[in-house]
């Protein structure tokens, strides 16, 4: 382990030729999600396009979450 980070983990993000997790957080999380081809750059600067497999995966996470906060009398916001 390294800073709680796993050598596998480490090993993964050389083999994909992206930088470590621990190194440049965000970099490799942007990366990561390119390679994945979750989503892709856009023309417009800061922002990407989330493609079908991303946007499914959003949609699960954000209908746990959503379940998670009405149990707990919480409500939604966006912005």
């Amino acid at each position: 382990w390294k800073g709680g980070i796993s050598q596998n983990t480490l090993l993964m993000s050389s083999n994909l030729g992206i930088p470590s997790r621990s190194e440049n957080f965000s970099e490799w999380y942007n990366e990561l999600v390119v390679k994945a081809d979750l989503a892709d750059h856009s023309s417009v600067r800061g922002c990407m396009v989330i493609k079908p497999h991303g946007y499914a995966l959003w949609e699960n996470m954000q209908r746990a979450l959503d379940d998670m906060f009405k149990a707990t009398g919480h409500v939604n916001a966006y912005f």
